[in-house]
C-alpha cells in the first residue's frame, strides 16, 4: 500500500473559500491526506513576498504542491520556489472565462494577449493540470502548447452537506423550470425566453434567479413578449433561501447558446442539477455528453433551439414518472461519478503518482 502524501496547498485564498477546490481537499483530509496551507492574498506584489516567505519555512514539509483553482497567477511563483510536483486545478483557463465568456478584453487586444500569457506559463510550469473535460484538454493542448501528458480530466464537484436532494421542500404548485446563474453572453439564457414565449399557455412557469448587467434584456423580451409566466429574482439570497428557491422547481435548465466555449465546459449547474437530484435540462454539448445520458439522467436539447427546449419541457410536465426517473438516475450519477470522496481517491492516486 502506498503512503499517503502530504500535500500543500498553495494560493491566493484558503480552500474554504474555492467552491472549486474546497470539496477536493475536504476529501482528501477525510482519506487521511495531511494537508499544509501556503495562502496570502495582501495586495499587489506584497502576495507574492509574503507567498515566498510563508512557503520557506514548509519547504521540507511537503511531498506535493497543489494550486488552487482561482490562484492562476502564483503558479509560475510556485515553479520558482518549489521543487516538488506541482498540480494545479487550472478547471479551464483564464482566457476562457475573461475574454471568451465575461468579454472583458476583445481577442488580440493587449489585455487578452497579457491573459493568455498568464495562462500559457501557469498551464506549463504545472507538473500536472486538473481540467473539467475532454474537450477542454483537447483546447488547452491545441491553444497553449501544453503536452497531453501533463492533462487530466477530474469533474469538478460541490459540497454533499450543501447540495442533497431535499424532500421537505415542497414543489411549487404549478409546473416550475428555474434557471440560475448570471446570463453571460454564452448561457443562451434568452432561449429560455424564447421557450417561454412558446409555452406561454401551457400552466408553466419559469423563474430566474439572476443577477448581473444582462438581466436587463432578459426582462426587456419578457415585456415584449407581454409574458407573465417568467419572474426575475435579483436580490442576494442567503443559501438556505437560494436552494429552497431552486428544489421548489420540477425542471432545472442548463445553458442553450451557440456559442463554442460551451462545447468544452461542464457547468456548475451541471453538478448542483445532480446534487440536488433535480430532472435537468441543458444542450447536448460534446462536454456535457461526456458525463450525462440523454434520456437516462438528463434531457439533452440541440443547442440555439428553443422549439426543442419548450418540447422537452412540456414532455416533462406531462409524463411525472420520466421526471422522477430523471431526479433519481442525476443523483445516482452524482454519488457515482461526482462525489467528493470519488474524485479525492482519484487525486491521491494522482499525486501518489508523481512521487
Amino acid at each position: 500500500m502506498k503512503s499517503l502524501p502530504t500535500v500543500l496547498y498553495f494560493g491566493m485564498n484558503p480552500p474554504e473559500k474555492s467552491a472549486r477546490d474546497a470539496p477536493y481537499i475536504a476529501g482528501l483530509r477525510d482519506k487521511g491526506v495531511t494537508i499544509l496551507e501556503c495562502v496570502d492574498s495582501a495586495p499587489r506584489f506584497g502576495k507574492y513576498w509574503n507567498l515566498i516567505r510563508k512557503h520557506w519555512a514548509l519547504r521540507h514539509s511537503y511531498d506535493v504542491l497543489f494550486v488552487g483553482h482561482t490562484s492562476t497567477y502564483v503558479v509560475p511563483l510556485a515553479r520558482l520556489i518549489s521543487r516538488k510536483p506541482i498540480v494545479f486545478n487550472a478547471l479551464n483557463p483564464f482566457y476562457d472565462s475573461l475574454v471568451l465568456e465575461w468579454e472583458m478584453y476583445k481577442p488580440y487586444s493587449f489585455g487578452a494577449m497579457f491573459v493568455w500569457v498568464i495562462d500559457f506559463l501557469s498551464l506549463n510550469c504545472a507538473t500536472v493540470v486538473l481540467l473539467e473535460t475532454n474537450e477542454q484538454i483537447k483546447n488547452v493542448h491545441r491553444t497553449f502548447f501544453v503536452p497531453l501528458r501533463k492533462l487530466v480530466r477530474v469533474w469538478t464537484t460541490n459540497d454533499p452537506q450543501l447540495y442533497a436532494p431535499d424532500q421537505t421542500v415542497q414543489k411549487n404548485k404549478q409546473f416550475l423550470c428555474v434557471y440560475r446563474g448570471n446570463p453571460t453572453p454564452v448561457t443562451g439564457a434568452e432561449y429560455i425566453v424564447e421557450a417561454a414565449r412558446l409555452l406561454r399557455d401551457e400552466d408553466i412557469s419559469f423563474r430566474f434567479i439572476t443577477r448581473g448587467k444582462l438581466v436587463q434584456r432578459l426582462e426587456q423580451m419578457a415585456r415584449d413578449y407581454n409574458l407573465h409566466n417568467i419572474e426575475f429574482l435579483t436580490e442576494y439570497y442567503s443559501f438556505e433561501k437560494l436552494r429552497k428557491l431552486i428544489l421548489e422547481g420540477h425542471v432545472l435548465l442548463g445553458q442553450f447558446s451557440t456559442h463554442a466555449r460551451l462545447d468544452r465546459t461542464i457547468q456548475f449547474k451541471t453538478v448542483e442539477a445532480l446534487a440536488f437530484g433535480m430532472a435537468y435540462i441543458t444542450s447536448d454539448l460534446p462536454s456535457n455528453q461526456e458525463l450525462l445520458h440523454d434520456g437516462v439522467d438528463c434531457l439533452l436539447v440541440r443547442r440555439g433551439d428553443p422549439r426543442d427546449l419548450a418540447d422537452k419541457i412540456l414532455l416533462l410536465k406531462k409524463d411525472p414518472a420520466l421526471q422522477q426517473q430523471l431526479s433519481e438516475a442525476a443523483y445516482a450519477l452524482y454519488q457515482k461519478e461526482l462525489a467528493p470522496p470519488v474524485l479525492a481517491e482519484q487525486i491521491l492516486q494522482l499525486c501518489q503518482g508523481l512521487l
